[in-house]
């Protein structure tokens, strides 16, 4: 059996859809035995959930799991560290002290035990506005180890979510066969009007479609307004879509959140 440390994993709790992509991922991961796979969208769209999906089901495939999120900007050396504490259990070694020796006492481990390790919310470790999808100050390092993760000889695995690809990586995808990233939208119609009836929204099915088509079917901005609309509207549809208060607070603040991470020229766009 696999050793699995979850680490911040979130709580599943209700799945919608992704059928189509979770047999994508899951393929690239078992059956193409990709070395490092990103998987890339909007705050809010559900990469998390869906990388937490994927990571479960294919557990069994891989010696070791492990799953760490950057969403407080750690620094590398304490991933390492992490990752080193759990993948050498047997062996006691000393950790290193310098990066090069680091990784390269990682990819031994990497190259003798099948391992899936899983970095979410990448985007923290970025600049943003202008510089998006470049790493901030101090964290460029993590560059390295992912570059190394498509370029070396291993049969382990390193999967990322983030909210923007890392500089270089498309570039990096077309010459590396092992290499690639999914860049996740949003939730088909079927699965949109699930989430809302299982907030327990209800109404004409055309206005239940026209919401779904209205947000992208992002999954996040449909859970927010099913709230708006049980706590504020007494779960009438009608209403909420006749005051026009498609734009609410908690979907400005998802907006603004995303907005901050484009580059000058996607904002003028």
């Amino acid at each position: 059996a696999a050793v699995v440390d979850w680490g911040e994993t979130p709580d599943l709790g209700s799945f919608y859809g992704r059928e189509r992509e979770q047999g994508t991922l899951e393929r690239w991961l078992v059956a193409d035995r990709c070395r490092l796979v990103a998987l890339v969208g909007l705050g809010g769209i559900g990469k998390t959930v869906l990388a937490a999906k994927v990571a479960q089901q294919v557990s069994s495939h891989f010696d070791y799991v492990i799953w760490r999120s950057l969403i407080n900007a750690p620094p590398l050396v304490s991933i390492l560290r992490s990752w080193f504490s759990i993948l050498s259990q047997q062996q006691r070694q000393r950790f290193p002290d310098h990066l090069d020796e680091q990784l390269a006492l990682l990819f031994d481990y990497l190259r003798r035990q099948r391992c899936l390790l899983i970095l979410d919310n990448v985007e923290t470790i970025m600049q943003q506005g202008s510089r998006a999808g470049y790493y901030r100050p101090g964290y460029e390092v993590y560059g390295q180890l992912i570059q190394r993760f498509g370029d070396s000889e291993h049969q382990s695995c390193l999967l990322l979510t983030s909210r923007e690809r890392p500089h270089g990586l498309a570039r990096f995808a077309n010459d590396q066969p092992l290499v690639r990233f999914h860049q996740l939208a949003g939730l088909t119609e079927a699965a949109g009007l699930a989430i809302l009836q299982g907030q327990g929204v209800s109404g004409p099915a055309h206005l239940l479609a026209g919401l779904v088509e209205h947000y992208s079917g992002h999954p996040l901005a449909l859970k927010l307004i099913a709230q708006t609309i049980q706590q504020l509207f007494a779960g009438d549809i009608a209403a909420f879509v006749q005051e026009d208060a498609l734009i609410f607070d908690d979907i400005r603040d998802l907006l603004d959140q995303q907005f901050a991470r484009l580059s000058t020229l996607e904002r003028d766009l």
